[in-house]
């Protein structure tokens, strides 16, 4: 997968889940353009970078735990 659509991934990955769009994992998966067993994967390795983002059975849908978003980019650190 090219970065660039990686990024695309991951900017509407964090969309659907800060606005509660995601749906159930099949739903997710589709809005994402990949399978259900990829999305399980894409989340891991999410969660492996400490991204707080968990499945609520109540209401169907993926949030974070925490409040924040994603962020993909570069940030310029600044040198005096």
């Amino acid at each position: 997968m090219s970065i660039l659509k990686l990024k695309n991934r991951i900017e509407l990955f964090d969309y659907l889940v800060r606005n509660t769009l995601t749906g159930t994992p099949i739903q997710f998966a589709r809005k994402l353009g990949m399978s259900k067993s990829s999305l399980y994967l894409f989340i891991e390795e999410l969660a492996a970078m400490n991204i707080p983002v968990v499945y609520n059975k109540e209401r169907k849908n993926y949030e974070y735990s925490k409040k924040g978003k994603l962020v993909f980019g570069f940030q310029s650190l600044n040198h005096r």
